[in-house]
């Protein structure tokens, strides 16, 4: 019951953060700090780095986002069972409610004359889908092994690898222009408010 509590708390607080957060990317285009932190990350940019966050970008768009839940959902419940694949699965049907809060929020993409736009979206801006879904996959993947694995190494090097590649997803849209820092930050709070009902 104590854990349950807990988890109702984090809920509530991330709920809160995500509505309060939202309603101001509503009204403003970018937050105090956006533009700061978007040109110093574009700042140290090269062609390597360029297609490096490219090719994550891709990777992490809709057709690249199906085939990660399919085979992450595959190895799941081939090492867990059913029950947590279609936990996984839930979770990355859950995150594609990211074009719907897109959709209401109606929040610009950056400018081009503000930052380097690698590639111009059609869609709004916050919160940013990438990130929702990493942070839906990536979070469930190192709950459940933090739960469900007994090999101490796999619950620590999964967990901080799950955290690694979630920064690097989020970075990876600011530096390609295609969201502000706070598109990145909204992402992950919505991201953490339908992880933490699906635990």
């Amino acid at each position: 019951m104590r854990i349950k509590h807990r988890f109702l708390i984090i809920l509530v607080i991330l709920l809160v953060s995500n509505v309060t957060v939202s309603v101001f990317a509503h009204y403003y285009v970018r937050f105090p700090g956006d533009l700061w932190l978007a040109q110093n990350i574009q700042s140290v940019e090269t062609d390597f780095l360029t297609i490096i966050m490219k090719g994550i970008s891709i990777i992490f768009d809709t057709l690249g986002s199906i085939i990660i839940v399919i085979l992450t959902g595959l190895l799941l419940w081939w090492r867990a069972g059913w029950k947590d694949a279609v936990l996984l699965v839930v979770g990355g049907l859950l995150s594609a409610t990211g074009a719907l809060f897109k959709a209401v929020i109606d929040r610009p993409r950056p400018s081009s004359d503000l930052v380097t736009v690698f590639s111009q979206a059609d869609t709004s801006s916050f919160p940013s889908g990438h990130s929702f879904f990493a942070f839906m996959i990536f979070g469930l993947v190192a709950y459940l092994t933090v739960t469900r694995l007994q090999n101490k190494s796999f619950r620590i090097a999964i967990p901080a690898i799950c955290t690694a590649l979630l920064l690097i997803v989020g970075i990876s849209r600011i530096y390609l222009g295609a969201h502000w820092p706070s598109d990145v930050m909204g992402g992950y709070l919505t991201g953490g408010v339908f992880l933490t009902i699906l635990i």
